[in-house]
């Protein structure tokens, strides 16, 4: 008998047809450091049988049904495809177990990693199905002043929050340690994104907040979700008044029993008390008006936004075709459910001179220089 098991992430597409199917989203991620290799490294294959030892003991005696079965039937080749969220630590290292389980049995296995081969082709398309930084999601540049001006450092934040909205990110880490080696009195945070990752964003926040230089904000384009906590770390907000400004409860996805997901509702509800903070302190709104707003996915246009007490100043910037700084689907893919047509045009707009928004695809970091005295 012969066998082909096959890893695969489901963030880039569901692997195709398949005798078997295996889903292990549900064990537990890799931590840092050993995240940085993938499930092939000896000890991230040690850590990930250990914690999921139930599991394997479980699937072992399942493999052994699933060959008898096969055998009794006249059945020569099997395909078994194993999932996890990347498809590069917890699926490769239970493919690798899979394969030798199999052979043990006496099956002729092949394994095959769908996501560690993937070619540069491959690569780019899975990165448009599910939008999300392939590089660091911020940018850092000293700005150029006028003689009679202070100082101060640019920060560029035109993507997803965090390297993965749901895995752990290192670019979170790493931003924050660069935050902390600024060392002018002033930095300029410029945000076009549609939020991201909570723990990553909070990190950020506080290492702005914390920071003794001034922070000041510039919303550019369409700034939603974590990215609008993040803006209010600024003393004072500028807003385009051709961008959006979009707030709602956190979200998360999680697979378990009823147990396990009332214990996750209750975490969502303990970080959406903590956002509830942030925005107070900034709302002119009751908590009730916050809470109703949050609950039903709010986009506020930069007026709206003054009004209630998150921005300071609204900027006039001029007519863009297109607020929308990500691809087409980006929002929709991280879960918003209320995504207003008013802002899907499909071509961005070209660079514009003077202190405007920029709206370009928010992959191309390296085309954002915006052509003012600061820049």
């Amino acid at each position: 008998m012969k066998a082909t098991v096959t890893s695969f992430g489901f963030s880039k597409g569901v692997a195709p047809d398949t005798d078997f199917r295996v889903d292990v989203r549900f064990m537990e991620s890799p931590p840092w450091p050993l995240c940085r290799a993938d499930g092939t490294d000896p000890d991230v294959s040690a850590w990930v049988l250990e914690h999921g030892s139930d599991f394997f003991a479980a699937w072992e005696l399942e493999l052994e049904a699933i060959v008898a079965g096969a055998g009794d039937r006249g059945i020569e080749e099997l395909t078994i495809g194993v999932g996890c969220k990347l498809g590069r630590h917890r699926s490769v290292a239970t493919t690798a177990r899979t394969g030798e389980i199999l052979s043990d049995l006496g099956v002729d296995v092949t394994v095959e990693h769908r996501e560690l081969g993937a070619t540069s082709e491959e690569a780019s398309a899975m990165a448009r199905q599910f939008p999300k930084a392939r590089g660091a999601f911020y940018e850092i540049q000293a700005a150029a002043r006028a003689e009679s001006e202070p100082a101060a450092t640019d920060l560029w934040i035109y993507d997803v929050i965090g390297d993965d909205w749901l895995d752990e990110s290192l670019t979170a880490k790493e931003l924050c340690q660069r935050i902390a080696a600024i060392d002018t009195p002033e930095i300029v945070l410029h945000l076009s994104t549609p939020g991201g990752s909570v723990s990553d964003g909070l990190a950020i926040y506080n290492a702005l907040v914390s920071h003794p230089a001034k922070v000041t904000s510039r919303i550019e384009g369409w700034t939603a979700s974590m990215g609008t906590v993040l803006a209010l770390a600024g003393e004072t907000v500028a807003m385009y008044d051709n961008a959006l400004f979009m707030i709602h409860w956190p979200q998360m996805v999680c697979v378990g029993n009823a147990a396990e997901l009332r214990e996750r509702a209750e975490w969502l509800d303990r970080v959406g008390a903590i956002m509830t903070g942030i925005y107070m302190d900034h709302c002119a709104k009751t908590e009730e008006e916050l809470a109703a707003a949050l609950s039903a996915e709010t986009y506020l246009d930069a007026g709206e936004a003054l009004e209630w007490g998150f921005v300071t100043e609204v900027v006039a910037g001029q007519k863009a075709a297109a607020v929308n700084c990500c691809a087409p689907g980006a929002f929709e893919a991280l879960g918003f459910t209320h995504v207003t047509s008013e802002i899907s045009a499909p071509d961005p707009a070209p660079v514009v001179s003077g202190d405007a928004p920029c709206t370009l695809d928010s992959k191309a970091l390296a085309a954002i220089r915006l052509a003012s005295p600061r820049h």
